[in-house]
């Protein structure tokens, strides 16, 4: 039993030297310890480049489908490949990387306030920068920065993908022209932007269906009377939908409903020669209605 004891106090000694020599014995060990280079985080430039490469190529060619013929669609496709940069995170930090492209072929970086810059990017990617987070594909005038879903989230069917990203492009290719100068939402300047960009989104999905869309848009709304908007009921909305692939996500589902309400209301208009000024009253309309 004593010699128990004599081990245990033996034991307490030396515990207690070790403490005093951890605090006090050589002065530093409150002070910052510098990180060794081999635990530093590590950011490999050359494979970050050559997958921004791999995804703005990937992008193209979603767009390529989507467009077709289109000339309006073509345009902005040679917009995001001569001035989009695509960007990657490394920690909370937003990274532009130098890329090749293809018209240029010097890998330099364009020009920012002629260019935009693209951020594959979940919401939690997002948060992290402090951006509002209105859709998986949104665009930040006051960043020049595109958002897009990261492919981890990729939650659309690829027709409906490309056609999202062609008309938030349009939204990016007005305000790099000048043609939309920054604006509040349901502003006279927001809602010609809107128009210019639903206008290209329902030509591609009509070309997408050699017409069909356009025709099923003007039975629906033959219906009804000119000055009252349409607000589509979910038979009208599954109507629609028998002319794509089956809806992939919930978000898939939202956009698709907004844009069935923007198209039809825009037809609503032209069969009442509303004119372009009707138009914009719909989209005020459905502007006011998504608010609430």
């Amino acid at each position: 039993m004593k010699r128990n004891t004599v081990v245990f106090t033996a034991i307490c000694i030396l515990a207690g030297l070790v403490l005093i020599v951890s605090i006090g014995g050589s002065g530093k060990a409150d002070q910052p310890q510098p990180v060794s280079k081999s635990s530093a985080p590590q950011y490999d430039v050359e494979k970050e480049l050559a997958r921004a490469q791999k995804t703005k190529l990937w992008h193209k060619k979603l767009l390529d489908e989507a467009v077709g013929g289109d000339e309006e669609g073509k345009m902005l496709t040679s917009f995001m490949m001569d001035k989009a940069q695509f960007v990657t995170k490394t920690g909370r930090m937003l990274n532009p990387l130098i890329i090749t492209y293809p018209s240029k072929g010097n890998g330099a970086i364009p020009d920012i306030n002629s260019g935009f810059r693209v951020y594959p990017s979940s919401f939690g990617d997002r948060r992290h920068l402090r951006v509002r987070e209105l859709a998986n594909w949104q665009f930040e005038p006051d960043r020049n920065l595109l958002m897009i879903p990261s492919r981890l989230e990729w939650t659309y069917t690829r027709l409906w993908a490309g056609v999202i990203f062609a008309h938030e492009l349009r939204h990016v290719y007005d305000k790099v022209t000048g043609l939309e100068q920054r604006s509040r939402l349901g502003s006279e300047v927001w809602l010609l932007g809107e128009m210019r960009a639903y206008t290209l989104e329902i030509r591609l999905l009509n070309l997408a269906t050699n017409g069909k869309f356009a025709k099923e848009l003007e039975k629906l709304s033959s219906s009804y009377a000119g000055g009252k908007w349409i607000w589509p009921t979910d038979a009208e909305v599954m109507q629609l939908n028998k002319l794509f692939k089956s809806i992939q996500s919930k978000s898939e589902r939202f956009t698709r409903n907004t844009l069935y309400m923007v198209a039809l209301n825009f037809t609503l208009a032209e069969q009442h020669s509303l004119g372009e000024a009707g138009k914009r009253q719909a989209l005020s309309f459905i502007h006011k209605m998504n608010s609430r």
